[in-house]
C-alpha cells in the first residue's frame, strides 16, 4: 500500500506542476483541480494503513515515555482499539451511505467525468485496511511487555531456559 501512496504523491506533485506552469505560460490545463482531488483520494486512503504499520502517526510522547513499559503497552492498546473502533465505523458507514444507499454509479465530475464509484470504493479499503491493521497491533501479544522488559523475537526461547 504504500508504493500506492507514494505513486499517488508522485502522481500529485506532477500533475500540480503542470498546472502552474500550463497557466504561467496561459494554456492552462482543463480538470487540474479534479485531478488533483481524486489523487489525494488514493494517496490518504492508501496511506492510512501503511503509516499505521509502521507505527508513524502523529503522537505525543511527552507523559508517556516517561511511564513504565507495561503502561506504554496499555496505552498503545487503547490506542489500537480506538482507531480500530474509528477507522472501521468511518469504513462502515462510507460504505452504506455512498455504496449501498446512493447508487453513485452513474455519479461522475463536472469536467472530465471522472467516475465517483472507484474512489469511493478506494476510500472505504483504505479506512478498512487502516482499522484491520490497528487490530491486528492490538492483538499482537509482544505489545505488552513481559514484567517491564521488551519482548523480542527470542523472548519465548529464553524464558523457557
Amino acid at each position: 500500500m504504500g508504493w500506492i501512496a507514494f505513486a499517488a504523491a508522485v502522481l500529485l506533485m506532477v500533475i500540480t506542476v503542470v498546472g502552474v506552469v500550463s497557466r504561467w505560460v496561459g494554456l492552462p490545463v482543463l480538470g487540474v483541480d479534479e485531478l488533483i482531488a481524486h489523487t489525494m483520494v488514493v494517496l490518504i486512503a492508501f496511506s492510512l494503513a501503511y503509516t499505521q504499520s509502521k507505527r508513524s502517526h502523529i503522537s505525543v510522547d511527552l507523559i508517556v515515555e516517561r511511564l513504565p513499559a507495561r503502561v506504554q503497552a496499555v496505552f498503545n492498546a487503547v490506542g489500537s482499539l480506538l482507531i480500530t473502533g474509528m477507522a472501521f465505523t468511518i469504513a462502515w458507514i462510507y460504505v452504506q451511505e455512498n455504496l449501498v444507499k446512493d447508487g453513485s454509479a452513474s455519479i461522475s465530475t463536472g469536467l472530465l467525468n471522472i467516475p465517483a464509484l472507484p474512489f469511493k470504493v478506494v476510500l472505504a479499503l483504505g479506512f478498512a485496511s487502516w482499522s484491520l491493521t490497528a487490530l491486528v497491533q492490538l492483538l499482537d501479544l509482544r505489545a505488552v511487555p513481559a514484567h517491564g522488559a521488551e519482548r523480542g523475537p527470542d523472548a519465548d526461547v529464553e524464558a523457557s531456559h
